[in-house]
């Protein structure tokens, strides 16, 4: 952080409600998002694969934002030297 000491526990504080908020969104996209909104970016592929390739890419984006949200609860809890 700019502000806050490098080793401060308040960063991995920050660290953790960052990452467990966009991972909240990006698995809420992947679940239950309306299949509206997603425009086909793959051409030559009907839409339903598309679509299902969107939601792909939007769970593994929440999984990899909810496993550094568990790095960043490790760090908060380890204790300082």
């Amino acid at each position: 952080m700019i502000l806050i000491d490098r080793n401060a526990k308040i960063n991995g504080l920050y660290a953790t409600i960052l990452f467990m908020s966009m991972g909240a969104i990006g698995a809420w996209v992947a679940v239950l998002g309306p299949s509206v909104g997603f425009s086909g970016s793959i051409p030559f592929l009907p839409d339903e694969y598309n679509v299902l390739f969107a939601r792909w890419v939007f769970g593994c984006g929440a999984l990899i934002s909810f496993m550094m949200s568990a790095y960043a609860i490790r760090t908060l809890l380890k204790p300082r030297a």
